[in-house]
């Protein structure tokens, strides 16, 4: 490695150390900011480490007090953090630094709190803000969005906000959970004096925050409804409800709460800010349980890539569950780690393990690294890139053709990042890229410089994250707001041209998006363009793809030009409405502009390779034109342009290479089965199909199988798999699988997915036969028929215990079941009792010691419920039952309990 950069490195880290110190810093311990702290921790001599927080000094960017020892702050950071207008640049007392700081910091704004506050809850949050400021007293807001998304806290954080704005003084906020209430108290009547309760008991600038208003009956919601209203008309406007419908169709509720403000759920919001997520909440688990945690490479990647249905509620039980795990595996002195077999059954399930070859043992991360790795890492190397290539040229080490080169490069890596890492899903994206779309055709038409689709997309993001960009950038960077004038000096006056065609687009955002770009996106914006131009200009043949369709010339000539590393193919997509003559125009500015160069056209169409008939007359360039144009043969015309080919041989060349082949792969028949599913031990899966298959109006050709959970997972696994064709699979517990139809067997017992079984059965029974089916299963399906079916036992007795039994239970619980659930409950609790009768229980439970351990309330509560089953029939509930009758209801759509602690 060169010296210098060497040496840059090491103050980059030494600053970076400096900077995440800072952010953590609790006014009580100062150790770390010591010059003595700082080399052990980047492992550099004191000297060195001295030097260069002094060259930090001078340049105005640290804080420092000198009192023995010294201590050194970052600046920018210091104020970010308090909230301070300004500070003295030296100290001489630490007690005077410490109270300058109580004495003028203000509070953080609420919604900074919020992780994704600047990505994809900015919207969301500039909604929320509204719903504070909107004179002359706040507006009442709808928060809409699954269980999970963070509802509560956004309500939280609005009060909060309108503490700090001073918008309200001495109020409170009151949360009244719909949930608890609804479960709590029987009748309507005392549920709506309740919430009135509240609201007569609070003052007029209290928050009152109305939680799952959705599990309210409809009767209670109405006079909810009108309450709310006459309070608001009064003139109490400080009030949000929550739920997970989004009732678009109630006029009363739109006419009482008018601004509704939609959630992204867990699995739409950027990997960024899962990542935050995960480092946050494992942060919080650290500093509780005050040991250091520490997470595989694997373990990670499994929790970035699963979709938590849950959303963030349950990926932070899937943290606890995991560390829980972790921690019963370390000893009490040593760090805890949690690795891809601490995480939860359903993760692991649904997780590819990438098989290594090498020797290598699996990364393991500390809450360190994770956090560096999120922290806009990436933007702070492409402007720090940028900037010392800038002044490197300035200095005489760099060419200003190298400068631009090795710019581009950077920008290129940084553009691959955004598109594929930075994944989110927001309707104001595709706003954006439509505006952009717009610009670019103007800046097109004025200064004939094609830019792609896939840029546009590309740079809508820039757009996009444009805010949290710039302020990350300047939160890192070392350079000081004179190095980034000096190198945006230079690039005006070295390329003038470009330079201008970057402010007009830069411009043009502004005017039509209201997005400010920052002197470092202008840099980008104006390097790209140079870098684009520079690469088309370098080659002795003008080469452009032309195809139909929306993006698919952009496509190709990515693709080629990513694989030949050089800008050799600039793409015109020719959209099924766009006509000829417009695609005539744009080649004769791309001929006009190529004076004196060779230009070669690749088409799609034969039809496009007769457009030369409608340019006319050609001069000063030599023109030719492939068509039929693919990956593979670009490739190899970009090839033959990079080793100097001419023209001619290029074309004669391709005409050689044109060779079509094939293959036919004749598909083989699969055989259809239906697939029934029940827990291990459990025979219900095969009674329920028998009942299934005698309510068949005729004998169909389809296997029926029946698997325990474990071996329908071995079978899925299997090469076997592959052979067969799934019509669906009935399952009394849940798969969390995919590529098949799921169909609950409480649900074809209460006859509410007829409609899927019909589906898939249209190809064997007809509307008439298939009714005639429909007939025999209301004979068969009866609740009391399916359990005399299924045990020997006295069908009436057995259900009028489990009845009280689960009656008892969601009393116990404080939650109703889905009658879906209850049904579930009733076939798996009477199987349960003759199994336990028959001494046939079931032992096997995967975590059956987790459970144990975790869900000892929970396991109480079944104990009592079943004591009177128990005492009936003479036998004993062990733990493995219990865990099975726990995972029923905790797939309950209404409930999931296992986000409660103490259950």
């Amino acid at each position: 490695m060169d010296r210098n950069q060497e040496f840059l490195n090491t103050r980059q880290e030494l600053y970076e150390y400096l900077v995440e110190c800072t952010r953590n810093m609790d006014l009580k311990n100062f150790k770390v900011f010591t010059t003595n702290n700082i080399c052990q921790r980047i492992n550099v001599s004191r000297n060195l480490v001295s030097q260069y927080l002094n060259e930090y000094f001078k340049k105005n960017m640290l804080v420092k007090v000198n009192t023995r020892p010294v201590y050194f702050f970052d600046k920018k950071t210091l104020l970010e953090k308090f909230q301070l207008s300004s500070i003295d640049h030296e100290f001489d007392d630490l007690d005077f630094f410490i109270k300058f700081i109580n004495n003028n910091m203000k509070y953080r704004i609420s919604f900074d709190k919020a992780i994704g506050y600047n990505l994809s809850l900015k919207t969301v949050i500039d909604k929320c803000k509204v719903s504070v400021e909107y004179p002359p007293n706040g507006l009442p807001m709808h928060l809409v969005g699954e269980k999970g998304t963070g509802k509560t806290m956004l309500a939280y954080l609005s009060y909060q906000y309108a503490v700090e704005k001073g918008f309200v003084s001495q109020s409170e906020f009151k949360c009244i959970d719909c949930d608890l209430y609804q479960t709590k108290f029987n009748d309507k009547k005392t549920i709506i004096s309740e919430i009135k309760n509240v609201f007569i008991k609070s003052h007029i600038q209290d928050y009152i925050y109305i939680k799952n208003y959705d599990s309210l009956s409809d009767e209670v919601r109405v006079e909810v409804q009108s309450y709310l209203n006459d309070i608001i008309n009064k003139g109490y406007t400080r009030l949000a409800i929550s739920s997970s419908i989004n009732f678009s169709n109630n006029q009363m509720i739109q006419q009482t709460i008018p601004l509704v403000i939609e959630l992204p759920s867990l699995r739409d919001r950027s990997i960024i800010e899962k990542e935050y997520l995960i480092a946050y909440f494992l942060k919080k688990e650290e500093q509780r349980i005050n040991r250091k945690i520490f997470i595989s490479e694997q373990a990670y990647r499994a929790l970035i890539q699963h979709t938590f249905t849950g959303n963030i509620e349950q990926l932070k039980s899937a943290l606890k569950v995991s560390l829980a795990e972790a921690f019963s595996n370390s000893k009490l002195d040593n760090n805890i780690i949690i690795t891809i077999l601490s995480l939860p059954e359903y993760i692991i399930k649904t997780t590819r393990i990438d098989f290594k070859k090498s020797i290598i043992e699996d990364t393991i991360y500390s809450l360190e690294d994770i956090s560096h790795n999120h922290n806009y890492k990436k933007e702070y190397i492409l402007v720090t890139e940028l900037l010392s290539n800038g002044l490197d040229y300035i200095n005489n080490r760099l060419s200003y053709k190298q400068f631009i080169s090795n710019s581009y490069q950077a920008i290129e890596e940084y553009n691959d990042y955004i598109l594929f890492k930075k994944n989110i899903s927001d309707e104001k994206i595709k706003i954006i890229e439509q505006t952009i779309m717009h610009i670019f055709e103007y800046i097109q038409d004025v200064y004939s410089m094609h830019l792609s689709n896939s840029f546009i997309h590309i740079f809508s993001k820039w757009v996009y994250y444009s805010d949290a960009f710039n302020e990350s950038i300047l939160y890192y960077n070392e350079y000081s707001p004179s190095d980034i004038d000096d190198v945006i000096n230079i690039i005006r006056k070295e390329s003038f041209s470009e330079y201008t065609i970057a402010l007009e687009i830069i411009s043009l955002i502004k005017r039509n998006i209201d997005v400010q770009f920052s002197y470092i996106e202008h840099i980008i914006l104006t390097i790209f363009l140079m870098g684009m131009d520079e690469s088309q200009h370098s080659l002795p043949i003008k080469t452009s793809i032309i195809a139909h369709g929306y993006a698919t010339a952009s496509s190709i000539a990515d693709v080629c030009n990513k694989m030949l590393k050089h800008h050799i193919f600039n793409a015109i997509d020719m959209p099924y409405d766009m006509s000829v003559s417009e695609i005539v125009k744009q080649l004769r500015k791309i001929l006009y502009y190529s004076e004196n160069r060779d230009v070669l056209l690749l088409v799609d169409l034969g039809s496009l390779e007769n457009i030369v008939e409608l340019l006319g007359e050609v001069p000063n360039v030599n023109l030719g034109i492939i068509n039929n144009v693919s990956t593979n043969l670009a490739l190899e015309i970009g090839t033959s342009i990079m080793n100097k080919k001419s023209i001619k041989e290029i074309l004669i060349y391709a005409k050689e290479k044109v060779v079509t082949s094939y293959r036919f792969i004749e598909k083989s028949k699969k055989s259809d089965i239906i697939v029934f599913v029940s827990e291990i031990g459990s025979e219900i899966a095969v009674k329920v199909s028998e009942l299934f298959l005698n309510s068949l109006s005729k004998s169909i050709d389809v296997d029926v199988r029946c698997y325990n959970y474990d071996a329908f997972i071995e079978f899925y696994h299997s090469n076997d798999f592959e052979h067969y064709n799934i019509l669906f699979v009935a399952t009394t517990i849940n798969i969390n699988l995919t590529g098949f139809t799921i169909i609950s067997i409480e649900d074809i017992i209460t006859f509410k997915s007829l409609d899927k079984v019909k589906t898939c059965l249209s190809s064997y029974l007809s509307d008439e036969e298939f009714e005639k089916f429909n007939k025999n299963m209301l004979n068969v399906f009866s609740l009391q028929n399916v359990v005399e079916s299924l045990t020997i036992l006295n069908a009436n007795k057995v259900l009028s215990a489990v009845a009280q039994m689960l009656e008892d239970l969601q009393r116990l619980l404080y939650h109703r079941f889905q009658p879906k659930t209850i049904i579930g409950l009733n076939i798996h609790i009477c199987c349960l009792i003759e199994r336990l009768v028959k001494k046939e229980e079931i032992m096997t439970y995967s975590n059956a010691k987790e459970f144990k351990e975790t869900k000892k309330r929970f396991i109480e509560l079944v104990e009592i419920s079943f004591e009177s089953i128990a005492k009936q029939y003479n036998i004993k509930l062990p733990i493995s039952e219990v865990a099975y009758i726990y995972d029923y209801i905790n797939n309950d759509s209404y409930l999931l309990i296992g986000k409660d602690e103490d259950f």
